[in-house]
């Protein structure tokens, strides 16, 4: 196997935006929000607002879409 093809196989793309923003929280409030996430009796607008009001930026369309790839039934 070449260099390039070791460093390719170790390469992550990078985290940012909402992103950071969850793998940043204390380990707690990640695994209160993950369980939001996957909640049918929580709105995607209600969450929106929590997450906002805790400082992530992020949109509507991106909270769902996150939301949906964690857990939320489609």
């Amino acid at each position: 196997m070449s260099l390039a093809e070791r460093i390719a196989e170790v390469r992550r793309p990078p985290v940012v935006g909402f992103d950071k923003w969850v793998a940043d929280l204390p380990e707690d409030d990640r695994t209160l929000l993950l369980e939001a996430a996957a909640d049918p009796r929580i709105t995607h607008r209600d969450l929106l607002a929590v997450v906002k009001a805790e400082g992530a930026t992020v949109g509507r369309d991106r909270l769902t879409d996150w939301r949906k790839a964690n857990g939320f039934p489609r």
